[in-house]
């Protein structure tokens, strides 16, 4: 289950819920902030564009969403290619 933050819509109106959320199930790359508790994603959503986002896993076991944007970030891309040679 997942949970969009109302504030992702508010501060990029380009993206609505549907778009987050399949982005966020079909993700292409993944960096575990804190394990089982937080995570930074990257996906494409079902219009083909690249996105960013990080959520917390709730205690009722639903991430909650609560930044996404496209294109990701240089940062987020490096923070990412991190994750993935270090095996996370």
């Amino acid at each position: 289950m997942v949970q969009i933050h109302r504030r992702v819509h508010e501060r990029h109106p380009e993206l609505d819920a549907g778009d987050v959320e399949a982005a966020w199930e079909n993700y292409r790359f993944a960096a575990v902030r804190v394990p089982g508790e937080q995570e930074m994603r990257t996906g494409y959503d079902p219009h083909g564009r690249y996105i960013e986002m990080v959520g917390v896993l709730l205690a009722d076991g639903v991430w909650l969403i609560y930044h996404a944007m496209t294109p990701p970030s240089k940062k987020t891309l490096k923070e990412i290619e991190s994750a993935r040679r270090r095996g996370y």
